[in-house]
């Protein structure tokens, strides 16, 4: 009964154009996804009845974004709605089926999806820095590669070239080899 009084309660702000968060209320329409990026997860433990050692309690599970703290399942279907407002869908759908492509922890459906609109909040795909950046966008959006500043490079486990922008190999000294998966060093071609 509880499951499906939350996906009732979910659903309100599609009915009254508002969502609530952190006990403050807000317009749908005036919400953009940027508002409602998730942070990191948040969860509180709700009373319900009893004394005592007989006290029965809940738990709901909730994400903080910039706006405030938003249950879960409302947040989900917060996102859901922006996305088909903002006109993203197919950039959701190449999303997620990047996430099921390299599903290497073997999760389920519900949770891939939940996944994926974490990453399409915080625009993973815009992320110069994501490990995954080039590949992404070689396949779903070539017109991103060429806002990015691309360097080849060579990997020291099997001297495999690949391709990874400049933010990403200042930062971080080791890359994943697009052949073997090994977590590996690297040089730059021709260096």
């Amino acid at each position: 009964m509880k499951k499906t009084l939350a996906k009732k309660e979910a659903k309100v702000f599609c009915q009254t154009d508002f969502v609530t968060a952190s006990d403050k209320r807000y317009s749908v329409a005036e919400l953009k996804i940027e508002d409602v990026r998730f942070m990191y997860g948040t969860g509180r433990a709700i009373y319900i009845s009893g004394t005592g050692r007989d006290k029965i309690y809940d738990y709901r599970n909730g994400c903080m974004t910039k706006i405030g703290d938003i249950e879960e399942g409302e947040w989900i279907s917060l996102m859901k709605f922006l996305i088909e407002r903002d006109g993203e869908q197919d950039l959701f759908k190449q999303l997620l089926a990047w996430e099921i492509e390299h599903n290497f922890c073997n999760s389920d459906k519900k949770t891939l999806e939940r996944d994926t609109l974490i990453r399409h909040s915080m625009r993973l795909f815009d992320n110069v820095k994501w490990v995954d950046f080039v590949r992404f966008n070689q396949r779903y959006r070539p017109e991103e590669l060429t806002k990015a500043v691309l360097v080849d490079i060579v990997t020291d486990c099997c001297g495999t070239t690949d391709v990874q922008t400049v933010e990403l190999i200042n930062e971080w000294p080791k890359v994943t080899c697009p052949r073997c998966g090994t977590y590996t060093t690297f040089k730059k071609k021709g260096e």
